[in-house]
């Protein structure tokens, strides 16, 4: 069994490796836009205790997000050998985009760490426009590093991946394959539920720690923080049904019948128990650090199980398995896949 877990057993035991990059992956994005949005609604406004939480969410996330990515090194040197050699061979022709998308994050975390340091109490009005120019240019950033990020495994769940040869597909296939737009939107807002988690996380931590805000910060705070937890995951329903109407039946017969159905499955059902008990947890209006973390780690796992079915769907052995089931061609197809000569 865990000999079929992607990063697992094919890779050394780098599962837990993933979740930390998985979850840095997310904060690095959904951060600047969490938090700009809390600042501006505290400006002026009667919800001045949202630029607090804007600052503690910051200095918790930028930690997670550099731990995350220090995790995901052994995690790309060990890609070669899960996909090898029809990895390789994606990125041989494509590594610009994946320059590009590195320059990206690195320019998003830079400008989340700026966006930290120019904030706190108010200064002037010159000093404050920056400020919240600087949250912006982060968060526009963060959302072109994820639309790059999205490029490559978009496309390998196009029926065009399975024709990828070295100088036979273009850049420009590669950008506008039918998956990438619902894909990007998908993964976009899964990034705000996992940052609204996180700024549940901190205020219960905070409130049952030392309490240095009044009462009725941390219960703002924290519906704040379950506000974008709980709305951005039911509305990730629409672009995940747009995602699976753009796929080709091959992949579609792989996610709902094939190998990869038993995570999709279990994605899906950790998903539905972590809202379910999330709307509990809000609607009775209590700040419990015990209740949110399971909370958190319920809705965490079920978003891990989703990135190992995505995993395994992009996988050419999965989808040549699926053609095979389905009894479609199994010709031509991708150099490097186990069987193709």
């Amino acid at each position: 069994m865990l000999q079929s877990i992607p990063l697992f057993g094919m890779a050394g035991g780098l599962l837990p490796f993933c979740l930390v990059f998985v979850v840095g992956l997310n904060l690095a994005i959904g951060t600047p836009i969490v938090a700009l949005i809390a600042e501006r609604k505290a400006v002026g406004g009667d919800e001045r205790d949202l630029g607090i939480l804007a600052r503690h969410l910051i200095r918790s996330a930028l930690p997670i997000i550099i731990i995350g990515m220090i995790a995901g090194l052994p995690i790309l040197f060990s890609l070669g050998g899960y996909f090898s050699p029809f990895f390789v061979r994606i990125l041989a022709p494509f590594w610009l985009v994946g320059t590009i998308g590195g320059l990206l994050l690195l320019a998003a975390i830079g400008g989340l760490w700026l966006f930290y340091l120019t904030g706190g109490p108010a200064g002037s009005g010159k000093r404050r426009s920056w400020h919240f120019i600087i949250g912006l240019c982060a968060s526009l950033f963060a959302l072109a590093f994820l639309f790059f990020g999205q490029l490559l495994p978009s496309f390998l769940l196009t029926p065009s991946a399975g024709f990828l040869e070295n100088g036979s597909t273009s850049a420009w296939e590669v950008v506008f394959n039918p998956t990438l737009i619902p894909a990007f939107v998908h993964s976009a807002v899964g990034t705000l539920a996992i940052t609204g988690l996180l700024a549940m996380v901190i205020t219960a931590q905070a409130k049952e720690g030392r309490r240095l805000q009044p009462r009725e910060y941390y219960k703002k705070a924290f519906m704040y923080g379950g506000w974008w937890a709980l709305n951005a995951t039911v509305i990730q329903i629409i672009p995940g049904v747009w995602t699976y109407v753009s796929l080709p039946a091959v992949t579609k017969d792989a996610l709902l019948g094939g190998p990869v159905a038993g995570w999709f499955v279990a994605a899906l059902g950790c998903t539905f128990i972590g809202v379910l008990l999330l709307l509990k947890l809000l609607r009775d209006g209590l700040v419990n650090r015990r209740a949110t973390m399971i909370v958190a780690f319920i809705l965490l796992a079920g978003t891990l199980l989703m990135h190992v079915t995505t995993m395994c769907i992009n996988h050419p052995a999965t989808l040549q398995a699926a053609r095979a089931t389905a009894g479609g061609p199994s010709s031509p197809q991708p150099a490097g896949i186990p069987g193709a000569e």
